[in-house]
């Protein structure tokens, strides 16, 4: 399941597995070993999260999340992990909006917090 879900995500990014772990400093020989169903250890698996701004639940395919954070493949995994940050703290995002200027979100912007 993990390696499915890992395909998944990769697709949604236009990358692949292999790119993925070099650009997290994993072993390449990694990869093989989850095509045959190794599951990573817990370091790996909050690194390959945090760079797809998902949970390790859901990237272990126990949960569902309901708004993803949308792919963007010029984002790096910093700016990924901030996005998730700023999700999972809604009660610090009125203090980044002020220290950043930006103007609080109106139901006509759309936006989404």
């Amino acid at each position: 399941m993990f390696y499915q879900n890992l395909l998944a995500l990769c697709g949604q990014r236009s990358t692949s597995p292999t790119r993925v772990v070099r650009e997290l400093g994993i072993s390449g020989g990694s990869v093989t070993n989850w095509k045959s169903g190794a599951v990573p250890h817990d370091a790996t698996l909050r690194k390959i999260a945090d760079y797809f701004g998902v949970t390790v639940d859901e990237l272990l395919g126990s949960e569902k999340k309901d708004q993803a954070v949308p792919p963007v493949p010029d984002l790096t995994p910093e700016e990924m992990l901030l996005l998730q940050q700023w999700r999972n703290h809604p009660e610090a995002q009125p203090f980044v909006r002020k220290l950043l200027d930006m103007p609080e979100p109106t139901a006509e912007d759309g936006a989404v917090s």
